[in-house]
């Protein structure tokens, strides 16, 4: 079973008026967990892996398209 850490462009809300040059243009987060499943539009990772029923809990599906960069974690 893999560990994943993943750099990814979170969305913003910003409340109130803004002006174009105050437009924040994302968050960059990083969640680490088990490697569920990777492919060219999402990768999916789960902060709890239960062994004797072979399910995950807690899963973050992420689009591959705000992912910047994906480490794989040495246990």
């Amino acid at each position: 079973m893999k560990i994943v850490e993943v750099t990814w462009l979170d969305a913003v809300h910003q409340f109130g008026p803004v002006n174009k040059c105050e437009v924040d243009e994302g968050n960059p987060v990083k969640t680490i967990g088990y490697l569920v499943k990777r492919d060219k539009k999402f990768i999916s990772i789960a902060m709890e892996y239960w062994p004797e029923q072979d399910v995950y809990r807690n899963v973050t599906t992420i689009p591959a398209s705000i992912v910047k960069k994906v480490r794989y974690v040495e246990r």
